[in-house]
């Protein structure tokens, strides 16, 4: 089986504590795609273990936006991710915040959006998916190549020379799981 490094969101406690986070869906969904996951605590060493695929996970925004600490720390972690996976060529699957870090390593800026948060929308495929997002891309990075939009808003990205794709929707908070997302996953992961 695959195994597939995941990155998690960061905050910390009430006691200034750094904790890791990540929506349970994706073990659910990681568990549907027949891989196994390794969740990468912030402050391990990745690169000593045998990683087939990456994934940025959403949840939160990156440092340029929020000014958080923890964003930062998170920042500097998948910038680390994506280095790694392109020297590595592993695949890189990044969702929305994922999707926003490929962009901004690719030298890409966001934008803030409205009405992409909490709802489902229509892409120009007439694929219909889920939005959480508040920023989106405004200047599109190097080698990245847009697959789908919404309206005006970039909604899904693929890297012309490495194997990286990225897309604004959550495929773990669908329920249940759709075909094209799992089938999509499968195939990219070679799973």
């Amino acid at each position: 089986m695959k195994k597939i490094g995941i990155s998690q969101q960061l905050s910390f406690d009430g006691h200034n504590a750094l904790m890791e986070i990540i929506d349970s869906s994706w073990g659910r969904l990681l568990n549907e795609l027949q891989v196994i996951p390794l969740y990468l605590p912030i402050y391990y060493d990745f690169q000593t273990l045998q990683i087939d695929g990456v994934i940025l996970t959403g949840g939160g925004d990156l440092h340029a936006i929020s000014q958080k600490k923890e964003d930062k720390i998170r920042d500097e972690f998948e910038i680390s991710l994506i280095k790694f996976g392109v020297a590595k060529s592993i695949p890189i699957f990044g969702v929305c915040r994922g999707m926003q870090m490929i962009n901004n390593y690719f030298g890409g800026n966001l934008k803030k959006v409205e009405g992409h948060a909490g709802c489902r929308h229509l892409l120009s495929n007439g694929v219909e998916v889920n939005s959480y997002h508040d920023y989106a891309i405004d200047k599109l990075g190097d080698g990245l190549e847009i697959i789908d939009i919404c309206n005006d808003v970039v909604e899904s990205v693929r890297h012309l020379r490495h194997k990286i794709f990225a897309q604004m929707s959550h495929p773990e908070r669908e329920k249940p799981f759709l075909p094209r997302d799992t089938d999509f996953l499968r195939a990219f992961f070679d799973a």
